[in-house]
């Protein structure tokens, strides 16, 4: 029968101390035990994510008092306060959710507080179809960055004209080659 007066002043950390620890890990385990796969580095990136952006804020916290507010406030906060991207924030975010719902399975907490947060929306850094480093590559010249997402976008369709042309050029140069040795 389990200790359910223990269960009620588990704190994040300690109920958190297997997870993403290769060989303890019941998500792990779990996902090997089906036939799946789970690498030995990202469990160490994701033990590493925890132990950084998670721990800290939720370490010290009794599993059952930490709320949707809570991880609310603490996802919008990570990008300001740790300099991560939303896609990283995201990341901790499904952690976050993982851990919970096991907490959620074994019996600690009746339903996670965490399933109904929503991610950040993530917006990339705007760049165009190639960098500016294949550009010069391409064609040997320095071109600004600017320049880079102006072909990306405005000209990329006359760039791939002029690539699939090249293309036809050569393929038609080595036919005519065939045909002359034959």
């Amino acid at each position: 029968m389990p200790d359910t007066q223990r269960m009620k002043r588990t704190t994040f950390a300690e109920f958190a101390a297997p997870f993403f620890v290769w060989g303890e890990c019941p998500i792990v385990q779990g996902r090997i035990a089906r036939g799946g796969h789970y690498s030995y580095d990202l469990c160490v990136s994701n033990r590493h994510s925890l132990e950084k952006h998670i721990l800290p804020y939720f370490g010290g916290r009794i599993l059952g008092d930490i709320t949707r507010k809570d991880i609310d406030d603490w996802i919008l906060a990570l990008p300001s306060e740790h300099g991560i991207s939303a896609a990283t924030a995201n990341k901790m975010l499904s952690l976050m959710r993982q851990i919970m719902d096991a907490a959620v399975f074994d019996g600690y907490i009746a339903s996670s507080p965490a399933r109904d947060v929503r991610p950040l929306i993530e917006r990339p850094e705007r760049r165009g179809a190639f960098t500016v480093g294949e550009i010069e590559r391409l064609f040997s010249v320095s071109w600004s960055s600017e320049m880079a997402y102006n072909v990306g976008h405005s000209h990329f369709h006359l760039l791939a004209n002029y690539l699939h042309l090249r293309s036809i050029d050569g393929a038609s140069a080595w036919i005519a080659e065939t045909k002359a040795l034959q």
